[in-house]
């Protein structure tokens, strides 16, 4: 679970506007959905992401949104973690 913990950690540090709703040392997060955050819509589907892979089940998550929208470094993140999934919690 730590190197699970550690993954999770060093990705969603790459996107410190998204972070800033994690408290990363605590590993906890009071978020449920990405509904109504001040971010961008590339950014909003991140969060989705980050938060499906937290709690081990789809929040709001749209693989085609995602295809769509995201740029490819983004998406090459996302099928990284399809490849070789892992939940933090």
């Amino acid at each position: 679970m730590i190197e699970e913990k550690r993954r999770f950690k060093a990705m969603l540090e790459g996107f410190p506007d998204i972070a800033a709703y994690w408290d990363l040392d605590a590993m906890k997060t009071t978020l449920k959905s990405s509904e109504g955050l001040p971010l961008s819509s590339g950014e909003l589907i991140l969060v989705d992401f980050f938060l499906s892979i937290w709690f081990g089940r789809t929040v709001n998550f749209d693989f085609i949104r995602a295809a769509e929208r995201l740029s490819n470094d983004n998406k090459i993140l996302i099928m990284d973690w399809f490849m070789h999934p892992y939940y933090p919690r």
